[in-house]
């Protein structure tokens, strides 16, 4: 799993520059917050294991959240002329990783995609945020 998070961790930070800070979080309610927004957060959403004759399938469950600062109500979800929303950089990510498949996977699929939530950033500002969750698979020998 570490390999598979630093992998997506580069993917985005390389080729989606228009996010500020990549980081793997613990949750997806855990804020990346340090380099400004809009950001990413890489969340382990779990492993499942499949037991086949000589070899294991396994699915590994990625969470990726978008976070971005509420600039007005609307632009901050769909964009504006000078500003990307929540929605665009959902889009981007989806974009990039829907034909991607990392070395030693044999597939990637795109899930579900929440609804747009509302964040306390502090006492005065808000942020929005909305998750894609992907799943990798792969086949481990047991050899």
């Amino acid at each position: 799993m570490k390999d598979l998070l630093n992998w997506i961790k580069s993917e985005i930070s390389d080729n989606l520059t228009q996010f500020k800070e990549v980081k793997v979080i613990p949750h997806i309610h855990v804020v990346p917050d340090e380099g400004g927004f809009p950001a990413v957060g890489i969340v382990d959403a779990g492993l499942t294991r499949t037991q086949l004759p000589s070899q294991q399938k396994e699915k590994l469950h990625i969470q990726i959240g978008i976070y971005n600062e509420v600039l007005r109500d609307e632009s901050s979800i769909i964009g504006d002329a000078q500003n990307s929303g929540i929605e665009d950089y959902i889009d981007n990510i989806y974009e990039h990783f829907k034909s991607l498949v990392p070395d030693g996977y044999y597939n990637i699929e795109m899930g579900n995609e929440s609804g747009t939530e509302t964040l306390t950033k502090d006492n005065e500002n808000f942020l929005v945020m909305k998750s894609i969750d992907m799943v990798f698979y792969r086949i481990k020998s047991d050899y």
